[in-house]
């Protein structure tokens, strides 16, 4: 063999293990950091989220909703809170979702619509769909029963 083959050889071997050393010192000492303990959040009242994804139209049943407890310094006055009067889940059975929440996402006032608040007939028709008022009085009715009188 040529000498400048076997010098060249040499060279990369030594050049070789002076990098494999260097990286195992490199991370040896890369040991991952004690994990610090988080600060505690301050709980606050328990808030009416979704438990699933709820789109625009859909009618709340008793498995859409549930109370879950809710960082205080997070907590709005707009957001169905357990105990209110409002918050009654037996009372927003029936409600149509105006504007779409996620899961997990806090309800608020302005998302849900009542059959007898303004608005429930535009939030529980779907894309496409159309309502007209029809009027109907009692002689109406009467001449399509064919009721006497």
């Amino acid at each position: 063999m040529n000498v400048k083959k076997i010098m060249l050889l040499v060279g990369a071997l030594v050049i070789a293990s002076i990098t494999a050393i260097m990286a195992k010192n490199m991370f040896a000492g890369a040991g991952a950091d004690q994990a610090a303990a988080a600060q505690a959040v301050p709980v606050g009242p328990k808030v009416l989220v979704a438990r699933k994804d709820l789109p625009v139209g859909t009618i709340i049943d008793a498995e859409s909703l549930t109370f879950q407890p809710w960082p205080k310094d997070m907590t709005q006055a707009a957001y169905y809170t357990e105990g209110q009067p409002d918050a009654d889940m037996r009372k927003l059975l029936g409600t149509v979702v105006r504007h779409a929440v996620t899961a997990g996402q806090p309800l608020t006032r302005g998302q849900l619509v009542g059959p007898e608040d303004r608005g429930f007939l535009a939030a529980a028709l779907g894309p496409g769909m159309r309502a007209m008022t029809v009027p109907v009085n009692r002689l109406d009715r009467r001449r399509r029963l064919r009721l006497p009188g």
